[in-house]
């Protein structure tokens, strides 16, 4: 149904650093992964997952009330985090994505530059 990459980092035994846990939801679990030496797979029911919110302060989303999931809060954007409350099932979660309308007038110095979001309006 939906897979994003977090901004939250784990370690996962690779000379380069840490890597960014990734988020996959189906139907019936949620599914927290990152590759490497020491892969992080974690996973936990959806029924596990229906209290979840996100804190647009620290730009956490706190998946509640699971307690199998090591890795409960994450660092998302918050666009994929209404994403992500929205697959979860977490009621009251509605929202339209704006899109920046930036017209190239040439009246400043920023010449022919696109929008930065290269996305259309949608509907989560």
């Amino acid at each position: 149904m939906l897979i994003l990459e977090s901004q939250s980092k784990v370690d996962t035994g690779g000379w380069i650093g840490k890597k960014n846990i990734r988020v996959i939801v189906t139907p019936e679990e949620l599914f927290l992964i990152a590759l490497g030496k020491r892969p992080l797979v974690e996973y936990a029911p959806m029924q596990d997952c229906a209290q979840s919110r996100y804190n647009p302060s620290s730009g956490e989303i706190i998946l509640a009330p699971t307690k199998s999931l090591k890795n409960h809060e994450l660092l998302l954007p918050p666009l994929e985090a209404m994403k992500l409350l929205k697959a979860l099932g977490v009621p009251g979660i509605t929202g339209k994505t704006v899109v920046n309308e930036h017209i190239n007038d040439e009246s400043n110095g920023l010449h022919n530059l696109p929008d930065s979001t290269f996305n259309t309006a949608e509907d989560f």
